[in-house]
C-alpha cells in the first residue's frame, strides 16, 4: 500500500462521516419543520373554529364549507378585529415585520 492510498481512505472516510451526519441533521431538521407546520394548522384551526364558529375545536378542513356563524351578520366583524390585532402585533411586538407582506395586506 502507497501512502497516496492511505490519504485517499482517510478522506472518503472523513467524507463519508460528514456525509452522514449532514442527512441525519437534514432529517432531524425536516422532521422539526413538519411538527412546526402540524402546530401552526391546528393553531389555524383553533383561531378558526373560535372567531367565526364560536367554539373551541381542533377540526378544521378547507375543503369543506363553513356553516353558519353564530354572530350572524356581525362576523364581518371578526377580520376587523384581526387586523387591529394584527397592528398592534406589527407596532409593539415585531417591528422587523413592517414592510411588504402579510402584514401590510392586513
Amino acid at each position: 500500500m502507497r501512502a497516496g492510498e492511505n490519504a485517499e481512505q482517510g478522506n472518503f472516510a472523513s467524507r463519508a462521516r460528514g456525509l452522514a451526519l449532514l442527512s441525519i441533521l437534514s432529517v432531524v431538521i425536516g422532521v422539526v419543520g413538519g411538527l412546526g407546520a402540524w402546530c401552526l394548522r391546528q393553531l389555524i384551526a383553533v383561531v378558526h373554529n373560535g372567531a367565526f364558529l364560536g367554539h373551541f375545536s381542533f377540526a378544521y378542513d378547507s375543503t369543506l364549507h363553513t356553516p353558519a356563524s353564530p354572530l350572524g351578520p356581525f362576523v364581518i366583524a371578526v377580520p376587523f378585529i384581526g387586523a387591529i390585532v394584527v397592528a398592534w402585533i406589527v407596532k409593539n411586538v415585531a417591528p422587523e415585520a413592517k414592510g411588504h407582506g402579510v402584514p401590510e395586506v392586513m
